[in-house]
């Protein structure tokens, strides 16, 4: 415990400036009951509810659940292959392909930016993903009101050279 100093009249004066101006609360505000009475004991969680527990990022929502089992009946409305494509140029060819999808209500569509480059990483020692495969899904993260949702499409589509994205709906 620290040993309390004594105020200077300087240090006594300046507070004194400080609460000059301070009303007291108004003493007719209703106060909480907080009798025992009212008090409910706090039940362990049950099972259903350990999931709140979990980081949403590591959590599988319901959507993407479902999402993976629709991915046996998506039915690719338009394509675009960005194999070749700068990060600039797909951002380009992005913008006007989602656009374009958007206006033509369609629902699902598929990006291919091919798998990249293979080698691996001299610094991290790990294996190296292409400049589209990483550029594309921040893309579509950032550029939220074109895409409801987005996944690895099927092997026979590209697979993890391609992405199948749920359009989201002009309002």
């Amino acid at each position: 415990m620290s040993k309390r100093r004594d105020i200077s009249p300087d240090e006594q004066q300046l507070w004194k400036a400080v609460v000059d101006g301070v009303k007291p609360l108004r003493s007719d505000r209703v106060k909480p009951n907080l009798s025992p009475t009212r008090l409910r004991p706090i039940s362990p969680p049950t099972p259903q509810s350990f999931s709140e527990f979990i980081p949403s990022k590591f959590r599988l929502s319901q959507k993407s659940l479902r999402l993976n089992s629709l991915k046996k009946s998506i039915v690719i409305e338009g394509t675009i292959d960005l194999h070749g494509f700068t990060r600039d140029q797909a951002a380009e060819a992005l913008e006007r392909f989602m656009s374009t999808s958007q206006r033509l209500n369609r629902r699902w569509v598929l990006i291919v930016t091919g798998k990249g480059a293979a080698g691996i990483d001299e610094e991290s020692l790990r294996l190296k993903k292409g400049v589209l495969q990483d550029f594309v899904p921040s893309w579509l993260d950032r550029h939220s009101y074109y895409v409801v949702n987005y996944i690895t499409a099927k092997p026979e589509q590209g697979g993890a050279g391609a992405l199948c994205v749920h359009v989201r709906r002009l309002r």
